[in-house]
Order: C-alpha cells, then structure tokens, then sequence
C-alpha cells in the first residue's frame, strides 16, 4: 500500500484508514484488546458473583464492598489498557506510515519506556472531560428547567416530553458537540509523546498546537466511528434482544444467563474492532498535519537519505605506460 508522505484529504484519510487496518486487521485488533478484555472478564466476575447478592444482608453488603472494589480495580485495568493499546497503535501506525513493519509484541515492548506519560496524559484527559462534562451537565439541567419555568409547562403537562426534546436538541447536541472538540484538541497528545519523546504537559500543548485546522477532521473521525461501532454491536446484540424477549416470554429470568455471557462477548468484540478505527486515523491526520506545517515529508526524506551509508567514489585506473617513442 501507498503511504507516502504527502498531505491527505479528509475521504484519503479515511481511505488509508480502512486500507491499513484491513491488511494488518490482527494486528490492530490484538493491540486494540487489552482495554475491552479488561471490561470482559470484570463482566464475567461479576456475573458469577451475581448469586452472592441473594443471601443474608450481611453477605450482600460483603459482595457489594467486593464488588465496588473491583469496580475501582477494574477502571484502573481499563485506564492503563487503554494508554497502552493507544500508544502501541500510534506506534504500530508510524512504523506502516513511514515505510516498515513491526508486530504485537514490539509495539508494546518498544512504548514501555513512556508507560507513565501516557497513562498520565490519559487520566488528566479523562478527569478533565469529566469535569467539564458535569459542568454542562449542570448547565443543561438549570437551562432545561429554566425554558420549563418560562414557558408555563407543569410537571405533569403533556407539553413537558416535547420541552425536554426541543431543549436536548437545542442544548444537549452543542454540548455533545463541545466535548468532541475539546477531544480533538487533545487528540495528537498520545503519538506526541510515543512519537517525538514528549512528556504530559509538552504532548498536550504540542497537541493544541497541532491540532489547529484539523480538529473538524478528527471531529468527523470520532462520529463515522462511533457509528459503526454501535452498528456493529446493535448487529452483535441480537442474540442478546432475543434473549430478553424468551424471558419475558416465559419468565425464567435464569434462561437470560448465557444470552448476558454472549452480550459481554459482543462488546468485547465491537471494542476490539472499533478501537484501531480512532487509533489509526488520528495518527494518520498527526502525520498529515506535520507534513502540512513543518514539511515532515521533507526532514524525514533528508534524515533517510542521511542514514544510507556513503558508496565509495569509483578510483579511476592508472593510467597505460606510454612505450618510449622510436628514434
């Protein structure tokens, strides 16, 4: 596959996207399982200890510190897998971009050194999502409850079903619109760090520099993705809605058993397809984004061309002894 170094619409970005994963689809998906096995077997732990919840107070209330405690465990697992998983695919896609190859277990091998960077710009990301997304969250209650109090409508109204639909499209979508900005922002701050040696704060604003002009881009990314991976798991889900519906049906609530153990399965699955959609595009719009502003294609076309080692100049023969002229 072509990957050379040049700048990239939107339509070849996606284009490269879809191409690379295709042709080293285990690869990718391998990298992209560490954070959803995590969320796996959490899942079946807490299905088998599901039974523990229907005996005495005394071993509900031990199950339920049990289970907070793995919950807490679990998000920390998920945490770290997924700095991992991001900063092996950035690393597996540069490898392919610039013209190699490399496998699992180099990938993760080779980011070890930057384990804690990533993890650290993962969580500050993450926590600082979070507060800005309670923030909103905040805003959009008060503002909903705000055009309820305005417009006359009671708790009990008919109208109020229709305010909170006019005030989620006019209030929830900019908000849901505003985190996926923000994300872009931030979105370069892993390959910064796995790629140019970066620490947290340095990859970060690195990234918000980076970023500019491109953050629609990986705006557009975010959402084809979050759409095939709900197609996918909707597709994968229909055991699961047939599973419930056999339940009501009859009632056994045990009969919805292995239905749950194949939808645990399902996001497994849809998270390790889905994840390497993200992980390879924003890379690609990272190179894409140097090539446009620093001419990367360049320094890197010198670096090469600097590191090939120097052929020896041809010596030319001596020269033919001319005979002595006759006399």
């Amino acid at each position: 596959m072509d990957l050379s170094l040049r700048p990239m619409s939107t339509s070849q970005v996606l284009d490269k996207t879809f191409s690379l994963y295709r042709e080293n689809f285990l690869l990718f998906a391998g990298i992209a399982a560490l954070p959803p096995a995590c969320l796996l077997i959490f899942n079946f732990l807490m299905l088998g200890s599901g039974s523990a919840m229907t005996g005495s107070p005394a071993a509900m209330l031990a199950a339920g510190a049990v289970i907070l405690l793995a919950s807490l465990g679990v998000a920390i697992l998920w945490l770290m897998g997924y700095a991992l998983a991001s900063g092996a695919s950035a690393y597996a896609v540069s490898r392919f971009y610039l013209g190699y190859a490399t496998t699992i277990g180099e990938a993760y091998r080779l980011i070890k050194p930057y384990v804690g960077r990533v993890v650290g710009i993962v969580l500050l990301f993450f926590v600082g999502m979070v507060i800005v997304g309670i923030a909103l969250g905040i805003c959009f209650v008060v503002l909903s409850i705000f055009v309820g109090v305005s417009a006359g409508i009671g708790a009990k109204s008919t109208a109020a079903p229709i305010a909170l639909v006019v005030a989620f499209f006019l209030l929830g979508i900019p908000i849901v619109v505003l985190l996926l900005y923000l994300w872009a922002i931030f979105a370069f701050s892993v390959p910064a760090c796995v790629l140019e040696k970066l620490g947290i704060l340095e990859s970060m604003q690195r990234s918000a520099v980076l970023t500019q002009g491109a953050r629609w881009r990986l705006v557009l990314v975010y959402v084809l993705a979050a759409i095939l991976t709900f197609a996918v798991s909707q597709v994968l889900a229909i055991p699961y809605y047939i599973g419930i519906f056999r339940t009501v049906s009859t009632g056994d609530v045990g009969a919805l058993r292995p239905y749950l153990m194949w939808q645990y399965l399902a996001q497994f699955i849809s998270g390790s397809l889905s994840f390497p959609i993200v992980t390879i595009a924003v890379c690609l719009i990272y190179y894409d984004q140097r090539v446009r502003k620093e001419a990367f294609d360049l320094q890197f076309m010198m670096e090469t061309m600097g590191n090939q080692p120097r052929t020896p100049a041809p010596i030319a023969p001596p020269p033919a002894s001319i005979p002595p002229a006759l006399g």
